[in-house]
């Protein structure tokens, strides 16, 4: 990138290239992008395509979570088998001969510093699992479960936050385009986007649409109960919530009061 600035432009920058290629002359910077390009062509790439492609439920991804904790800790001590692409956490996945993933194996004078800042990424990720995936890794309840119920009921729980993130876009566009629209409409477009219901209707004789329409025509009354039935006990929960908080904010305050006294 340095020297197709300063070769192909021959001077004639304007201010956002040249900020672009004085950050491109920082040590640090360089050893920063070469950080986070190995991170991202050895764990975390392989990682999210692992979890669209892979069978396995949510519990049996306990195994890869502490596979993962064990490596970032080792890591965190030495990241220099990641700057030589000497481990592969999944070997299946990981894309490591394209032009980018050459250029990130060859030697730089910041390979030091890169070190380094792996060492630091791999303590903090390990921390992080720690933290938030502490039921998944040993001695959490759902690193090892026997139990035939909680495995047919997580069978289906998903294993990333696609689906969620893309309904919430959904949301956010009928939101602007429909802002008088009431939240029951809208979750009832969401679920026939969602759910394909369209295709599956298409699928059925007119007399079968007909029977299938007379009775949501039938039914509109009782989701309409049920659903104002789920929005005051969501409410009342959020109301719950912030009473305790409440609580929570002035019992702090009250015990700073004293200690001051």
């Amino acid at each position: 990138m340095e020297k197709y600035l300063t070769r192909h432009h021959k001077g004639a920058l304007n201010r956002l290239l040249q900020a672009v290629l004085a950050d491109l002359r920082v040590p640090q910077y360089v050893a920063g992008c070469k950080a986070l390009g190995i991170i991202d062509k050895l764990i975390t790439g392989p990682f999210w395509r692992y979890l669209e492609s892979s069978k396995d439920s949510i519990l049996e991804l306990s195994s890869v979570y502490s596979k993962m904790k064990t490596e970032f800790d080792k890591w965190g001590c030495d990241a220099l088998p990641l700057i030589e692409n000497e481990v592969l956490l999944f070997p299946d996945f990981t894309n490591y001969a394209d032009e980018v993933a050459m250029f990130l194996n060859k030697p730089s004078p910041v390979d030091s510093m890169v070190q380094e800042l792996l060492q630091l990424l791999c303590e903090s990720f390990s921390a992080t699992m720690q933290r938030q995936l502490i039921d998944h890794l040993p001695g959490g309840e759902f690193h090892s479960v026997s139990n035939s119920q909680i495995l047919h009921e997580t069978k289906s729980v998903p294993k990333t936050n696609v689906t969620p993130e893309r309904d919430f876009a959904v949301l956010d566009r009928l939101l602007a385009q429909k802002p008088n629209a009431s939240y029951i409409a809208l979750e009832s477009l969401l679920l026939f986007s969602h759910n394909q219901t369209a295709i599956w209707l298409d699928s059925k004789t007119p007399q079968e649409r007909e029977r299938l329409f007379q009775a949501a025509r039938t039914m509109t009354s009782v989701h309409r109960a049920n659903f104002q039935k789920r929005r005051g006990e969501i409410e009342r929960r959020r109301k719950e919530e912030q009473e305790k908080r409440e609580k929570e904010k002035l019992r702090r305050e009250k015990k700073e009061i004293e200690e001051k006294v």
